[in-house]
């Protein structure tokens, strides 16, 4: 998604056809159990299905032509595994311009292979940044069961969960989903 698209509730025109973006939408979602880089875009599109407008279409369009540029992109899981868990969280505090909601995102590997990731808008609205980054290691933790948490901070430029939370722009979303293990694999059709 562009950095800057702040979609709201009213942006564009409203669709003729509502169901066809429904489904779309329905089929992006089923693509993000294998497409982690997807995941934030069509969670930030779902919550127009109601009454989407042409604004909602073409951002959906725009991840249409993003998967057709990167047909041949898939996980890649490693054979030499460590047999360790390992989760990355992120959240953006209040960062739905309709609700002030923040959104969470986590990433878990088992040793370097990706096995779970999500991005959810939370259910409350936090009072401080750092509430909202417990919330967001309150929804990871149940993913690692393995009864330790070993909290660590890391610099925005390397939290691979930025990608579940945000926008971001091209070299730095190129850069984390290659760090998330989704590998170009095969050409795209002609």
């Amino acid at each position: 998604m562009d950095t800057h698209l702040k979609l709201l509730p009213t942006n564009g025109v409203e669709l003729t056809d509502p169901s066809s973006f429904r489904r779309l939408i329905g089929r992006q979602l089923y693509l993000t159990v294998t497409r982690p880089n997807i995941t934030y875009s069509v969670n930030y599109l779902s919550q127009f299905l109601q009454n989407p407008k042409s604004a909602h279409k073409d951002a959906a369009q725009r991840i249409l032509r993003f998967l057709k540029g990167t047909f041949g992109h898939e996980i890649f899981l490693s054979s030499s595994n460590s047999p360790s868990f390992h989760g990355n969280t992120d959240s953006d505090w209040a960062g739905c311009p309709i609700t002030r909601r923040s959104t969470t995102g986590y990433f878990v590997t088992l040793g370097n292979s990706p096995i779970s990731w999500k991005s959810k808008k939370q259910t409350t609205v936090d009072r401080s940044s750092a509430e909202t980054d417990y919330s967001a290691l309150e929804n990871l933790t149940p993913e690692l069961q393995c009864g330790l948490i070993l909290p660590k901070h890391l610099s925005s430029s390397d939290q691979l969960a930025d990608v579940f939370t945000k926008p971001l722009g091209a070299s730095q979303f190129g850069r984390l989903v290659g760090k998330l293990g989704v590998r170009s694999g095969s050409t795209a059709p002609t």
